[in-house]
């Protein structure tokens, strides 16, 4: 009898050791930084300035880039960098404008697309992920000095049609080294 209770004991406590181990990864995966084509994280693409700086708790400093369009702020969400971009709306109902949320850059390795990939990736693996399934193209990138084109800059673009958004792998070597999610305007 003593021998019987401790198997069954030993086999429960087995499957509840494989239990929890398994509502472990299914809860990291779940709570793990994500990229979408309408999001990262929280932060969804279009949002106003006022509702990103609730889910931050504080107020942004917005410093606006060159051409005075894209005002952009630094961030740390979660352990994640993240360059915010946001542009102005005009409201309809007269000249007040708000802010809303444009583009989001990240050079993190620890956020990643719903199919598991972002900074760190190969473009090899970009491609075996999303050519089935998505609309992509991919071209060369330009040298940031010369304004040259260069062959070890390149950028993966996977678009998100439906919903007028695209994220950008940029990449030197073959390898992403950015990820940045923004609104899609076409040529």
């Amino acid at each position: 009898m003593v021998l019987l209770f401790k198997f069954t004991y030993s086999k429960n406590l087995i499957m509840l050791k494989t239990s929890i181990s398994f509502f472990v990864i299914v809860l990291s995966f779940s709570l793990q930084a994500q990229i979408t084509t309408t999001r990262m994280n929280e932060f969804n693409i279009n949002d106003p300035l006022s509702k990103i700086e609730k889910i931050l708790g504080k107020k942004l400093n917005l410093k606006a880039d060159s051409y005075n369009w894209i005002n952009y702020a630094e961030v740390d969400y979660k352990g994640i960098p993240m360059k915010l971009g946001f542009v102005r709306d005009t409201l309809v109902e007269g000249d007040v404008e708000e802010y809303r949320l444009y583009e989001i850059r990240t050079t993190s390795s620890d956020i990643k697309t719903l199919s598991g990939v972002g900074v760190g990736n190969s473009l090899e693996e970009l491609w075996d992920t999303y050519k089935r399934d998505f609309n992509i193209s991919l071209w060369f990138g330009l040298d940031e000095l010369s304004g040259e084109v260069d062959r070890n800059n390149r950028i993966f673009e996977l678009s998100g049609l439906e919903d007028l958004t695209v994220i950008w792998f940029f990449s030197k070597n073959g390898i992403v080294t950015e990820v940045v999610l923004s609104y899609y305007e076409g040529c």
